[in-house]
Order: structure tokens, then sequence, then C-alpha cells
């Protein structure tokens, strides 16, 4: 299977309110949002993020998908839906296009 997009979501272990946020709880939340998108693969990594000039502890999710033009991208609906699924005021997204990724099986 060919992928040739690249979706990086960056999301704040931290509440728009201010509460911190479970990894664990962070991760099944993330997982069930993109299995709702049809996602059932991505990779997590904890990361220091800064938001309006604050640290938080943050996780970079990254997600790789093959384009459809039927499908369109929908990565702001993603983002969106985490964003909200996390109590965050905003998530960011970074988009790559013309990525050349591939999953091999054994």
């Amino acid at each position: 299977m060919n992928f040739n997009l690249k979706y990086v979501f960056y999301v704040g272990l931290v509440t728009k309110e201010g509460q911190a946020i479970d990894k664990d709880f962070a991760i099944k939340t993330i997982s069930a949002s993109l299995a709702a998108f049809g996602i059932d693969g991505f990779s997590v990594q904890e990361i220091t993020g800064f938001y309006k000039g604050m640290e938080e502890k943050s996780l970079a999710v990254t997600v790789f998908e093959a384009f459809d033009e039927n499908r369109g991208c929908f990565a702001g609906l993603i983002a969106k839906d985490l964003a909200k699924g996390l109590f965050q005021e905003s998530v960011l997204v970074e988009v790559v296009e013309d990525v050349k990724a591939s999953l091999v099986f054994a």
C-alpha cells in the first residue's frame, strides 16, 4: 500500500481551561477520532510545544494517507474533532503532500 499524504496533528496535553490531560486518555481519544475517519494506523510522539508563549507537554500524531479525490483532504475535520474531544482551543495540523511512503507486509 502506498501513501502520498502525511498529516501531523500537534495536540497539547492541557485543556483550554488550563487543566492537564492524561496522556493515556488523550491517546484513546485520538485513536477513536481517527477510527471514525477510517484511519486505523498512526504514530504518537511526546514533544514539548508552546502555545501563546506558554510551554506545554504535547503529542505529535502522525498519519499517512493515500489521497483519494472522491474523499478529499479532511485533515481540518480531524483537527476539529481532536480539538473538541481533547478540550483544546485549537489543534495545529501540518499537511505534507507528495510524500512517498509504503506499508510493507511480512
